[in-house]
């Protein structure tokens, strides 16, 4: 009776040694990997671009292309374009972009009424970003794929059916016929078309729902995501431009600039939330050009300010921060991730300027960094286990 109690206490802590190990392996966004992945990488082949969450057929010269999808679901049967254009394409990890120019002789040329130039930036991300950027007259084509239906609101196609997704644009004029969105652009103009499935991403709802707003009022500037394997900057504002200058344990750092960019943006930055050591026991501070910077809410953000501000939202898994940057020319954002002597914990801080950190907020559940629900559960049901085995072991050896 001994020998098989132990076997049963050997196998229950087996079980729950091995509980850990495998919760963890899928992350929120359903991915083989300890962390939540952000972005993929494109592949390019004889005009197929295939990434790990994106892939579409695209001619190299036009810039015409054909079955572009997200996941499984294709979105655009084909997007064309009313006047050609001569370009071609460039693959930098999770990033496709084309350049091409109404003339062979237009790639050096000022910007004169009819000149046309056409800027396609593709990412491989769980959101399947599409930004198309046209400076010129033209008439861009959206042929929709079947099963995805689309309606009009001001300046934004909402599109429905198989796929949960947002067409923005900017300085344009908008129609629908046969199933096909018409986007006419303005001479001598630059007009912006942004292609988003918010719906796939892992990030929290708040921040999702800030973000589409913040792409209808054209307020939205960039979105970085960060993971241990790489990052991905995605441009929302033409002429924005954001990498990552350094990322350790509790502490990134990120150059921003600006073409252009009149008036202020905000810039969104994602990452894991083990990856700044970012728990219940720790507070942010984000520092603008040095200077540590004040936190306001998600939800008012999008006002604005004078100064730069940010705020965070979070899930078990991803750390969201909405910085707000009041003006251009070259910044550094840092942010850090340390203990709290305030005795607040990590969405309720109080920061070294004094400033209570109210509008942070936990999305989903109050877990510690790291450990999501399912293995919370799954520690639990061992526990359960260990007590009927237990119990089950008393009786048997009160019986006998």
């Amino acid at each position: 009776m001994v020998i098989k109690m132990k076997r049963m206490w050997i196998l229950v802590l087996a079980i729950l040694l091995a509980i850990p190990a495998t919760a963890t392996v899928v992350s929120a966004g359903g991915h083989q990997n300890v962390h939540p992945v952000y972005s993929g990488h494109f592949e390019y082949s004889n005009g197929v671009a295939k990434g790990k969450f994106v892939s579409f057929k695209i001619d190299a010269k036009s810039g015409v292309i054909e079955n572009y999808t997200v996941g499984n679901i294709t979105i655009f049967e084909k997007i064309t374009y009313e006047n050609s254009t001569m370009g071609h394409v460039k693959i930098s990890g999770a990033r496709l972009f084309y350049y091409g120019v109404a003339t062979p002789f237009g790639w050096n040329s000022t910007h004169k009424n009819g000149y046309m130039w056409r800027v396609i930036m593709a990412h491989d991300n769980p959101v399947g970003v599409l930004h198309i950027v046209t400076h010129g007259q033209d008439i861009l084509r959206y042929k929709l794929a079947d099963g995805v239906n689309a309606t009009l609101s001001n300046n934004t196609i909402i599109l429905s059916g198989k796929a949960s997704a947002y067409l923005f644009t900017s300085s344009s004029l908008l129609s629908l016929k046969n199933n096909t969105i018409y986007i006419k652009t303005k001479d001598n103009g630059t007009t912006s078309v942004i292609f988003i499935e918010p719906a796939n991403g892992n990030i929290p709802k708040k921040m999702k729902n800030m973000e589409i707003k913040g792409l209808q009022e054209q307020k939205l500037g960039g979105e970085m995501y960060i993971e241990p394997n790489g990052t991905d900057f995605v441009n929302y504002t033409y002429g924005m431009h954001a990498n990552l200058l350094m990322e350790k344990r509790n502490h990134i750092q990120i150059h921003v600039s600006a073409d252009g960019v009149n008036g202020g943006r905000i810039i969104v930055v994602n990452v894991n939330r083990t990856m700044l050591n970012y728990n219940s026991s720790m507070h942010l501070v984000v520092k603008f050009d040095g200077k540590e910077i004040n936190e306001t809410s998600v939800e008012s953000i999008l006002n604005g300010s004078v100064q730069a501000i940010y705020a965070i939202s979070y899930n078990n898994d991803t750390l969201s921060i909405a910085i707000y940057l009041p003006h251009f020319s070259e910044h550094v954002i840092d942010v850090e991730s340390e203990a709290s002597t305030s005795g607040v914990n990590g969405g309720g801080n109080v920061n070294n300027g004094g400033n209570s950190n109210s509008g942070s907020s936990n999305e989903n559940s109050n877990t510690p960094a790291g450990i999501s629900t399912a293995m919370l559960w799954g520690i639990v049901a061992a526990i359960i286990v260990i007590v009927i085995v237990a119990a089950v072991g008393v009786k048997k050896s009160k019986s006998h």
